[in-house]
């Protein structure tokens, strides 16, 4: 993996007990390796990553999964939640 760790990314969620939605800003320091596929420009390698994120109204614990793809080498393209 060439991609400097941690990376940020804000993205806004929606508790799934309250229903209130809240931007949280996700600090990704680990990523586990899901596959690759070479395109014009090298190659494009896809990670995924899971962090717990508690609701600020209602404090409910909650698993989020989120996918980073790098491409080309050493640079964030795209990060989703999934």
């Amino acid at each position: 993996m060439s991609l400097e760790l941690p990376i940020s990314h804000q993205d806004n969620l929606k508790c799934k007990n309250c229903n209130s939605t809240f931007n949280h800003t996700f600090i990704i320091g680990n990523l586990e390796y899901e596959s690759n596929d070479e395109r014009g420009m090298g190659e494009e390698i896809q990670y995924s990553f899971t962090e717990e994120v508690t609701c600020p109204s209602c404090n409910h614990k909650g698993e989020v999964i989120g996918e980073v793809w790098e491409y080309p080498v050493g640079t964030v393209n795209l990060i989703q939640l999934t």
